[in-house]
C-alpha cells in the first residue's frame, strides 16, 4: 500500500515535514532507545516503543504512520508473538523489516509469510544497517521477489515434513 500519489498524500506529508518515519519495536528500552539516536537524522523521523501490550504498539503505529518498522524478531512476553504484530503493523502500509540474529530459515520464512518484508542481522555494523534502512525507505525490496518465493517454498516443505 502506497502513501503516496494524492495531492492529500503530499499535503499530508509536507504537513509532517517529509521526513521518513521509522519505528524501532524492541522489548529492551536500552535498544530501542539506542536505535532511535543512532537511525535519526538524514531526514529521517524515528521513534521507539517498547510496549506495554500490543494494541498500544499497532495503536501507535497508526498514529505515527511510518513506513519502516524495524521490529527485533523475539519482542518478549509482554508484547507477545512477533507473528501476531507482524500483519497489523504491515497493513499500516509500513515495511517490516526484522531486526535478528536468527539464522533458522524456517522461523525467518514464517515472519515474512506473517507479512514482513525481510530482515537485517542484528550484528550488521551500523551504517550497513542505515544502508539498508535508506534502500528499504526509497521503495526497495528488501528480499527480492525470487527469494521470497524460494523462502516461503521452503516453509511448505517445512510444515510439511512437521
Amino acid at each position: 500500500m502506497s502513501r503516496a500519489g494524492t495531492f492529500r498524500d503530499f499535503a499530508h506529508e509536507l504537513d509532517r515535514g517529509g521526513a521518513q518515519r521509522v519505528l524501532v519495536i524492541d522489548e529492551h528500552d536500552l535498544i530501542a532507545s539506542g536505535l532511535r539516536l543512532a537511525l535519526s537524522g538524514a531526514g529521517r523521523e524515528v521513534h521507539a516503543i517498547t510496549g506495554p501490550a500490543p494494541s498500544d504498539v499497532v495503536a501507535y503505529a497508526q498514529g505515527f504512520e511510518p513506513q519502516c518498522v524495524l521490529m527485533d524478531i523475539c519482542v518478549g512476553p509482554a508484547l507477545g508473538s512477533t507473528m501476531d504484530l507482524i500483519g497489523p503493523l504491515s497493513s499500516t502500509g509500513a515495511q517490516v523489516v526484522m531486526l535478528t540474529s536468527e539464522r533458522r530459515r524456517p522461523k525467518l520464512a514464517e515472519c515474512v509469510h506473517a507479512g514482513a518484508s525481510g530482515w537485517i542481522d542484528r550484528g550488521a555494523p551500523l551504517g550497513e544497517i542505515h544502508s539498508i534502512l535508506g534502500r528499504v525507505l526509497e521503495g526497495e525490496l528488501l528480499l527480492p521477489l525470487a527469494d521470497r518465493a524460494a523462502l516461503l517454498a521452503e516453509l511448505r516443505c517445512h510444515r510439511a515434513d512437521s
